[in-house]
């Protein structure tokens, strides 16, 4: 065998042994890497740094002094170790948040300045309580409405004319006494007793009592048109 051949043949041992060595080289670096892969079906070398339940943070096997990459949990499949360990990456869905958006809240009614006037028996209603004929007529006077005002006076002029029918009392009784002692003392002589008294006090017994009547009604009615107009108009 020739020198030639002898340095060619070194030559191709040294080439195949080169060729080994980086064949093993490569085989451990595959071991010695962690591997993603991607739901896409692409396969990442790496080295885990950090696996959260959202995102798997890492640095590219082929460059560990560069950069550091994050990935959704999400777009990953698997994980495999460098010792051969196997995970699989599971990511719950986010809950989905609720937002509650407050009821506004009613807006308070506002109050009637002037609530309504009903009567009430021989009293009235007004603003959740009873109240007389004087104060409904105070509180009518206060929006000073030309027609309530009218009938309002009306009522009141009424009301006082109304009083006659006390008058009547002592008038009929005078009357009547004066008649019965009349009667009682006459013997049908000249100097007898006249009836002229008895007789007059009954009659204004009688029309005191038929004004009282006839003015207690016009009260009513007066202060009834009061509270129709006031309850319609306020």
């Amino acid at each position: 065998m020739t020198n030639i051949e002898k340095i060619k043949r070194m030559k191709n041992k040294n080439l195949l042994l080169l060729i080994f060595a980086t064949l093993l080289a490569n085989i451990g670096n595959v071991k010695a890497q962690d591997t993603l892969y991607l739901k896409n079906g692409a396969k990442i070398g790496s080295k885990i740094l950090e696996i959260t339940p959202t995102e798997i943070k890492y640095k590219k096997f082929d460059n560990i002094e560069g950069p550091t990459y994050t990935t959704h949990g999400s777009d990953i499949s698997l994980v495999k170790y460098k010792n051969g360990a196997i995970d699989t990456i599971k990511v719950e869905p986010p809950a989905a948040v609720v937002t509650k958006t407050p009821s506004k809240p009613a807006e308070p009614k506002p109050a009637d300045p002037n609530p309504a006037i009903t009567p009430f028996g021989p009293v009235f209603k007004y603003n959740g309580r009873h109240i007389n004929a004087r104060e409904a007529q105070k509180i009518m006077l206060t929006v000073n409405d030309s027609e309530i005002n009218q009938h309002v006076k009306a009522a009141k002029f009424s009301k006082s004319m109304g009083l006659l029918g006390f008058v009547a009392i002592p008038t009929f009784i005078f009357g009547a006494g004066w008649s019965v002692f009349a009667l009682a003392n006459n013997n049908g002589s000249s100097s007898d007793m006249s009836y002229g008294p008895g007789i007059a006090g009954g009659a204004v017994a009688v029309a005191c009592l038929a004004t009282s009547i006839t003015f207690n009604v016009r009260k009513r009615k007066n202060m009834n048109d009061a509270l129709d107009l006031y309850n319609q108009k306020y």
